[in-house]
């Protein structure tokens, strides 16, 4: 009836919660490992990796926009006005 098993599920759940955290925050690879309860770093390496076929530090560099990034965009004015 699922197409996942309940841990497959809690992976899936822990791995969003990583991109999220890897795109909007700061926090350390490490650190997020731990906040999303991997057992270590590693683990969540070689899980991440086999899932999204890059590094934690490879998807956060492809992925994530700092601050300023976002404060400097420039704003396109309507046409209209």
């Amino acid at each position: 009836y699922f197409d996942v098993t309940p841990i497959q599920y809690l992976l899936q759940l822990k791995l969003n919660a990583a991109t999220q955290l890897l795109r909007e925050t700061p926090l350390s690879i490490a650190q997020i490992a731990d906040d999303i309860g991997f057992g270590g770093v590693d683990a969540f390496y070689r899980k991440f990796k086999s899932i999204y076929q890059m590094t934690p530090a490879e998807y956060r560099k492809k992925n994530n926009r700092t601050l300023e990034e976002q404060l400097t965009k420039p704003v396109q004015e309507p046409d209209d006005l």
